[in-house]
C-alpha cells in the first residue's frame, strides 16, 4: 500500500526556520545602520533649513536674532526652537544674525553621533550656511 504523504518534515521546516532568522538579524542590522544615518541627515537639514530662515527673518525685518545651540535644540531669540534626533554641538554655542543678514560669528554646528552619513555637520560663516562632513575633528563643507 503506498501513502502520499503531502507536507514539510519538522527538520524541513527546523532548517527554514533557522535561515530565516539569520537573514533577518543580518536585514536588521543593516536597516538600524541606515536608519540612523537617516535620522542624522534630517537633523543637518533640520539646522540648515532653520538657520537660513531666520537669515531671511532678520534681512526682512530688519531686526537681529541671536541663534543658540544647545542639547538637542536649536533656538532663536525672538523666534521658536527646533528639536533635534540627536544632541548637537557647536564650537560657539550662540551667534548673531544681524539686520543685514549677516551671521558673527561664524563657526561650526556637529550632529553627535557615529554614524557615517552623507553629510553631519553645518558650516556658519558671515555670509553662508553650507552641509558639511566632519573629518580629522573639522567640519569640510560639501
Amino acid at each position: 500500500m503506498d501513502r502520499e504523504v503531502k507536507g514539510f518534515t519538522l527538520i524541513e521546516l527546523l532548517v527554514a526556520v533557522a535561515i530565516l532568522a539569520i537573514l533577518l538579524s543580518i536585514g536588521l542590522a543593516a536597516f538600524l545602520d541606515w536608519r540612523k544615518k537617516v535620522l542624522v541627515e534630517q537633523d543637518v537639514d533640520t539646522i540648515f533649513r532653520f538657520i537660513q530662515s531666520k537669515r531671511m527673518e532678520a534681512f526682512s525685518k530688519k531686526q537681529s536674532i541671536t541663534v543658540t545651540v544647545s542639547g538637542s535644540q536649536i533656538c532663536a531669540n525672538p523666534g521658536g526652537c527646533v528639536d533635534l534626533n540627536f544632541p548637537a554641538s557647536a564650537n560657539v554655542t550662540s551667534f548673531t544674525i544681524n539686520a543685514r543678514g549677516f551671521i558673527v560669528p561664524g563657526g561650526t554646528i556637529s550632529v553627535n553621533t557615529d554614524a557615517d552619513a552623507k553629510y553631519d555637520c553645518v558650516v556658519v560663516s558671515t555670509v553662508r550656511v553650507k552641509k558639511g562632513k566632519r573629518r580629522g575633528g573639522s567640519c569640510e563643507p560639501i
